[in-house]
């Protein structure tokens, strides 16, 4: 009975063998093919959801940027069809003329008017305006009024009125007017 047992000994040593020359293929196989394979598709499912969602975002931002490009134009639109529209610097001559057109309406009379030099801002340029003219006190206010009516892309920034002293004709107070007109910026 001993062949017997030698055989079934050696059958089984030969068994284990391959059993575990199988598990050392497989352990391989998994770690050489499978185990990349499976990071390989994780990897690219977590760039997939990075991609979807990076795609959301992209679309959001695309569409918040239209969003605020028809605020712009609609902006644009009633900045155009506003009433104020401001003029260029070159039609300095025209503002002085106009301005001086007014303080003859309201009964004033000039003494001198003179700009100054033009101030560069954001949106608009800004020219001071010196002027200085003759009047009483309600020519002088009535200026004021009239101005500012007329004139809305320009405002009074300080205004000095001197009667003179008591012996003189209270009718003719002198009037300093500094204005600011806001002229349409050079592109």
């Amino acid at each position: 009975m001993m062949p017997s047992r030698a055989i079934l000994w050696n059958g089984w040593y030969i068994d284990a063998a391959f059993a575990g020359a199988i598990v050392l293929l497989t352990i391989g196989v998994y770690f050489a093919a499978v185990s990349p394979l499976v990071v390989s598709r994780a990897q690219a499912r977590h760039q997939q959801m990075e991609l979807a969602r990076q795609r959301r975002e992209a679309h959001d931002l695309s569409t918040a940027v239209a969003n605020l490009n028809h605020e712009l134009v609609d902006l644009q639109q009633a900045i155009d069809a506003g009433p104020v529209q401001l003029q260029p610097v070159h039609h300095i001559n025209l503002r002085l003329a106009q301005i001086n057109a007014l303080a003859e309406e309201c009964g004033m009379t000039i003494d001198e008017i003179s700009p100054g030099e033009a101030i560069d801002g954001e949106h608009f340029k800004s020219v001071p305006i010196r002027v200085v003219a003759v009047g009483d006190y309600p020519t002088c206010t009535g200026f004021v009024h009239q101005f500012q009516q007329r004139f809305r892309d320009s405002r009074v920034i300080w205004l000095e009125l001197n009667a003179g002293s008591p012996s003189e004709d209270v009718n003719h107070a002198k009037a300093v007017f500094n204005l600011a007109w806001y002229a349409a910026p050079t592109e």
